[in-house]
């Protein structure tokens, strides 16, 4: 089977420290062997790659089903019927951005002129977690 592609978006990695941490020379070794394989394939496509990190870098949470962050939370709390939940006094704040948004940066940057260096995308504005306050 032969493939052509022109972009490569690498935006695979474990974010939630409870996925990472349970096996964190593996997730090095994925996220490594990962990028390095996709380098090779955009070397050998002559192809253009954009390489995505997550907040976790920041130490900033991220999303997943089960891994007990607010927004996952309150989706799945939502879907089975559930009183939502907010832990302590709802004042914690987090930057949220809509996927949409996300998407449409990620296709500017690799349409955008060369870029060699981290560029930080989402919403800098901090929301907090109160309901009264959204």
């Amino acid at each position: 089977m032969s493939i052509q592609v022109d972009e490569i978006y690498n935006l695979a990695c474990p974010a939630s420290p409870m996925h990472y941490q349970y096996n964190p020379v593996e997730t090095v070794k994925t996220n490594v062997l990962g990028t390095l394989n996709m380098l090779e394939l955009a070397y050998n496509m002559n192809a253009k790659i954009l390489q995505a990190s997550t907040s976790e870098v920041y130490g900033d949470p991220n999303m997943h089903p089960n891994d007990g962050r607010v927004v996952s939370n309150f989706i799945v709390q939502a879907l089975k019927g559930h009183d939502i939940t907010i832990n302590g006094t709802g004042n914690q704040t987090r930057c949220f951005c809509y996927i949409s948004d996300m998407i449409k940066g990620l296709v500017s940057m690799m349409n955008g002129d060369k870029i060699t260096g981290p560029i930080n995308l989402g919403n800098p504005v901090e929301t907090t977690i109160c309901a009264s306050s959204l």
